[in-house]
């Protein structure tokens, strides 16, 4: 194959053309001559990118103070407006507080049933359709969020030990229940609950001559424990107002540590406090949910529960 000369314009670039594929000419060959430049290293340096060993220049520390803080309400964003929330208190009473009252059976030996607490102050959101209720509507089905429930009931008792010369009936087997020794001497095993008539007139005669005798010295005490309990209740409508309980909590309150029953300070009193999710698919429309509670004696006027710091919170939220 016969070399051509190489075809050059006037700026001396070569000009592209395309060789016959069928005939005898080549592009030729060019020899350039070979040269070497020399470069200062830190000129070079500054030319190509070298991983630095240290940082050379410091990034300031910025410090943020908070002037002011506002909070952002979600429904304005969202345009969705909560008209489900709610808050509702006790109303106020000249004593500052409630005592527990519900209905017992005849004889007085326990309570029976929970009685609505009357939390029928609407402090905000929807208004009761019964008092100390909030009601599920459709609309709030319909949203297809959740309910979430909570309260704080801060109780009480404020009731005094007794000091009676001689013990009643009732006295006297409530001092029989409380002391195993003494059950124990009359040959007694403790039933639940332990009634009147489970103890002979003579066993209650004994038990009232010890404590006249022994009783006070040994600061023995004629007082029995009292069970508080509170819980939320659904009245279901729909099924005949059949009632289901949620969030129960229940304290035993005594003058002395025994087991797990417990004397709360009578100035400051305890708190129940519990919550509770109502799922949407749970709802039904007409549904009443209240808060109820119940003391375990048929003297309750020194057991109860304060204005001031007990409510009931209903909260919407996304499921």
């Amino acid at each position: 194959m016969a070399s051509r000369k190489v075809k050059r314009n006037t700026s001396k670039q070569i000009i592209s053309y395309t060789l016959d594929p069928e005939g005898t000419d080549s592009y030729g060959t060019v020899k350039i001559p070979a040269s070497k430049t020399d470069y200062i290293r830190a000129g070079f340096n500054k030319v190509l990118y070298t991983i630095p060993t240290e940082l050379v220049n410091q990034t300031p520390t910025t410090e943020l103070t908070i002037i002011s803080e506002e909070r952002l309400d979600l429904n304005e964003f969202t345009g969705f407006k909560d008209t489900f929330s709610a808050r509702y208190e006790l109303p106020q009473t000249k004593k500052k507080y409630y005592v527990y009252n519900q209905s017992f059976e005849s004889n007085n030996e326990k309570p029976y049933g929970s009685g609505n607490l009357g939390f029928s102050k609407v402090v905000f959101g929807p208004p009761q359709t019964s008092p100390g209720r909030y009601t599920i509507t459709k609309e709030l089905i319909d949203s297809g969020n959740d309910l979430k429930l909570s309260y704080q009931i801060r109780s009480f008792d404020k009731r005094e030990s007794q000091s009676p010369t001689n013990l009643s009936v009732a006295q006297a087997t409530a001092y029989l229940n409380r002391y195993v020794d003494l059950r124990n001497f009359y040959g007694k095993e403790l039933k639940s609950p332990m009634k009147y008539n489970d103890y002979t007139t003579m066993e209650l005669t004994k038990a009232n001559l010890h404590w006249l005798q022994y009783g006070k010295k040994e600061k023995r005490l004629i007082l029995s424990p009292v069970g508080i309990d509170t819980r939320f209740q659904r009245i279901r409508k729909s099924v005949g107002e059949a009632i289901a309980t949620f969030a129960v909590q229940n304290t035993v309150t005594d003058f002395r540590q025994v087991g797990n029953t417990k004397r709360p300070p009578q100035s400051n009193g305890f708190n129940h406090a519990k919550s509770h999710i109502i799922k949407n698919e749970d709802m039904q429309e007409f549904d009443e949910w209240e808060i109820v509670g119940s003391c375990g004696t048929a003297d309750n006027s020194e057991v109860g529960y304060y204005v001031d710091s007990s409510w009931w919170d209903i909260q919407l939220i996304s499921n």
